[in-house]
């Protein structure tokens, strides 16, 4: 502690009246409104300074704030948007898709969709159109296919009745029974004939 030589080079234990004097003192309370002052001018100097400089950078860190909340709004917006688009690009369509498919199973193969684009979805759209062209087409073909066949068995079955007519007209009703039946090889044997 101070041994008045300002050395500060008194050591022993501390002397509570000296340091009762001490702070109590009108030089050290001079002292210490000397320091205030000095500080207080210090803050006054880096005010006057400085004050502009951080008004700006405020003002900038303002005008970044103000930024960033218009580009997160922005933001916001166009992922909605995205979303949107996207479920009206894709999920919508896959539902008509859906749909379309229901229709051909439940209407027929006449059904066709209107969805188009140069995505997966148009491409299948014109492909399930396309299986369902080639299988309307295909059921065209059997259904005639199906009137010839029954136009060929109609005239099959006529020949037969007039096949029967003859083979009941040269042989006699016994014999062609027999062949109707399926018997290729007919003889009899008749023990009382001549030879």
């Amino acid at each position: 502690f101070d041994d008045g030589t300002e050395t500060f080079l008194r050591r022993g234990k501390p002397d509570q009246a000296l340091a009762v004097k001490l702070l109590f003192s009108d030089e050290y309370n001079k002292g210490n409104a000397d320091i205030s002052l000095l500080i207080s001018q210090l803050k006054h100097m880096i005010n006057d300074r400085y004050g502009e400089m951080i008004r700006q950078q405020q003002n900038l860190v303002h005008q970044l704030l103000q930024y960033n909340s218009y580009l997160s709004m922005g933001l916001f917006a166009l992922i909605v948007l995205s979303a949107v688009y996207m479920r009206q690009r894709f999920a919508v369509r896959a539902a008509q898709l859906m749909n379309f498919v229901r229709s051909i199973s439940s209407d027929g193969l006449m059904t066709r969709t209107t969805i188009s684009g140069n995505d997966e979805i148009g491409e299948l759209a014109a492909s399930i159109n396309g299986m369902a062209e080639n299988l309307h087409s295909a059921f065209d073909k059997l259904e005639d296919k199906i009137k010839l066949s029954e136009s060929a068995v109609a005239d099959l079955s006529e020949e037969r009745v007039r096949s029967e007519k003859l083979l009941h007209n040269i042989l006699p009703a016994a014999i062609a029974t027999r062949l109707q039946g399926g018997e290729e090889t007919i003889a009899e044997v008749f023990p009382e004939v001549t030879r």
